[in-house]
């Protein structure tokens, strides 16, 4: 009987004492033809790099990976601003396993300036 309850006890030990996952928040849309975990990754740093980065109601912008290829639109309130999602994009530092992940390219000829 004994023997039974410390068994138990063990089992309900080592169940507590699991770690807890963690989990990450992130708002992200997947586009339909991003379809590797690569685009999936870069979409998802580059969006959090320009949601941090831009000046408070500096714009919206969506960010779309396709093959590594970045496409940004949406708008924003200056050319500063533009210019400085354009090199976030460009220049993102993403790495998985020690391996580089890279854009190829960036589009944003539909990332505008609002007047």
């Amino acid at each position: 009987m004994i023997w039974r309850c410390a068994v138990l006890f063990l089992a309900l030990f080592a169940v507590g004492c699991q770690k807890k996952p963690v989990v990450l928040g992130v708002d992200l849309y997947v586009h339909p033809e991003a379809s590797t975990p690569d685009d999936i990754m870069l979409q998802a740093a580059i969006s959090k790099e320009i949601a941090k980065d831009l000046a408070p109601n500096g714009g919206l912008v969506h960010v779309q990976v396709v093959e590594c290829v970045v496409f940004l639109s949406g708008s924003v309130v200056s050319d500063g601003d533009h210019q400085k999602a354009h090199a976030i994009a460009q220049d993102i530092n993403l790495s998985l396993d020690g391996v580089r992940i890279a854009t190829k390219g960036v589009h944003d000829d539909k990332l505008h300036v609002a007047p």
